[in-house]
């Protein structure tokens, strides 16, 4: 019973994937035509790379993904012309709508869709956390910096004062030394003098 559900599901997903598809595929700047003449088979004209002939799907792997987004799909296909000789007439237009076959669900649209065509704020919702992290992680990461200066400053103040003098009490006491020795050579200047 399980098999038979997990596999009307993956016929739904094909259905779907194959709907999108059929839409990017008519869309694409370079089409002329795509008109589907049999199940899996289609009609296709293609300006980018002077093709016209016909277009048959060969497979749709539909893969579910936690990643990016919730599932991408592949849709395997074969031309009247080896792709071999596309590649070697026609490489970049032939790669680039190449890639029209490599599709991605978009969850803002709630359809499969080109990567290049994904929405990313509406896709990722569950990054949006690792990308904007909460105001108080913010803040401490603001006020950190702060909080460190003041530390070393009052661990360096306590240092300086654990002999038990004030450095102010220490300058103080020097002035005082260098004011007797003064005092001192000037009497013993007035007594020679």
């Amino acid at each position: 019973m399980l098999l038979i559900s997990l596999s009307a599901h993956a016929k739904t997903d094909e259905e779907n994937v194959l709907a999108d598809w059929e839409e990017i595929q008519r869309s694409y700047p370079q089409t002329i035509k795509f008109e589907k003449i049999a199940d899996k088979k289609y009609a296709f004209k293609n300006e980018g790379f002077n093709y016209d002939g016909t277009l048959t799907v060969q497979n749709v792997i539909v893969e579910k993904s936690k990643g990016y987004s919730d599932g991408t799909a592949d849709i395997v296909v074969e031309l009247d012309i080896p792709k071999q000789k596309m590649y070697e007439d026609f490489d970049q237009s032939f790669m680039r709508w190449e890639q029209t076959n490599y599709l991605v669900f978009d969850k803002g649209s709630d359809s499969w869709v080109r990567f290049r065509d994904v929405s990313p704020k509406r896709n990722c919702s569950h990054h949006e956390k690792s990308v904007n992290p909460p105001i108080w992680r913010q803040l401490f990461i603001a006020i950190f910096p702060i909080i460190l200066i003041v530390l070393v400053f009052w661990l360096f103040m306590r240092s300086m004062n654990r002999g038990g003098k004030n450095i102010n009490v220490l300058l103080l006491d020097s002035n005082l030394e260098i004011a007797k020795e003064l005092k001192r050579i000037a009497d013993l200047m007035e007594k020679r003098g």
